[in-house]
């Protein structure tokens, strides 16, 4: 009998549904170069392959700290003529 008839079928369709559901959800994860989780234990954390790349809510401001800093030049001592 056929792979594809009956029962096996509905299952072979439920099983593959959910390998390509389960794939493409961990390639949206990992795709953005950073992404923000509301905690460690959350699955978008889970999923991430690079977790150095997981901005945590505690995180936040530091980040923010860093970003406006990197837009500010170091003032220069004007020289006296």
């Amino acid at each position: 009998m056929w792979v594809g008839s009956g029962r096996s079928g509905i299952f072979m369709f439920l099983a593959c549904a959910l390998v390509s559901l389960t794939g493409g959800l961990m390639w949206g994860m990992n795709t953005p170069k950073a992404i923000s989780c509301p905690s460690q234990k959350s699955l978008c954390y889970q999923l991430r392959q690079d977790k150095t790349s997981v901005i945590l809510p505690g995180q936040v401001k530091q980040l923010l700290n860093e970003y406006e800093r990197s837009f500010q030049k170091p003032s220069r001592p004007r020289r006296r003529k």
